[in-house]
């Protein structure tokens, strides 16, 4: 006789294991969930897990450095510096400038991570990703202003204005790059002023309220 044996095999993707830990997480009451019920992070602390859906925003410190070399670069940093005569502001020029911008932009992009901002109910969450997290092929800020859902581990809290998360933490010494950024802003006015447009200013910290999250899933 004909006998026909059939083979069942499970597949397990990784969305099915990221969808049975969430459900397991669920049940065991450990996600905290930041939504118009409960829009406060009052209650959140550095370690707890959290779920919230907020919109992404571009203006981050990476984003704008990576502005400010391009449009330099386009201007011509030598012809800018041949134009204008910048020593009533101080001892730097424009290619000087653009060389330190590409110095403080290779330590934030140490590791191929770099931060993303989502914005839940008037909370800032600063989560840093791999730049391969979405894809091989694929740009974060394509999806600019799209409403993501995050799942991820809190690492930080900044839970009045006075607090903030340092967008340039990743590279061990913010305060002094801070200050350096911030030594560039007077020659990027004098720019405006005269014709060539380009980012005055720098967002180099993150005031409360606040989280910086380790994300375990970014859907959109």
């Amino acid at each position: 006789f004909d006998r026909n044996d059939v083979t069942l095999k499970r597949v397990y993707a990784s969305f099915s294991y990221y969808n049975n830990l969430r459900n397991k997480m669920n049940t065991l009451g450990v996600i905290k969930y930041i939504n118009n019920s409960s829009p406060s992070i009052n209650n959140i602390y550095s370690g707890d897990y959290v779920d919230l859906t907020g919109c992404l925003e571009v203006n981050t410190i990476s984003n704008c450095i990576d502005n400010c070399i391009f449009i330099l670069n386009n201007y011509g940093t030598s012809h800018l510096d041949n134009l204008f005569d910048t020593k009533h502001i101080g001892p730097l020029t424009y290619t000087m400038i653009c060389e330190l911008l590409k110095t403080i932009q290779k330590e934030l992009n140490k590791g191929a991570t770099f931060d993303i901002i989502i914005n839940c109910l008037g909370i800032n969450c600063v989560l840093p990703i791999n730049s391969t997290y979405t894809s091989k092929h694929s740009y974060i800020y394509d999806d600019a202003s799209c409403d993501c859902c995050i799942l991820g581990k809190v690492s930080k809290v900044a839970y009045t204005p006075s607090e903030s998360i340092g967008m340039l933490r990743k590279t061990g010494l913010d305060s002094y790059y801070t200050k350096l950024l911030n030594s560039f802003i007077p020659y990027f006015h004098f720019l405006n002023n005269n014709g060539f447009l380009i980012p005055g200013e720098f967002i180099t910290n993150i005031n409360g309220p606040a989280l910086e999250i380790i994300p375990l899933s970014i859907c959109m």
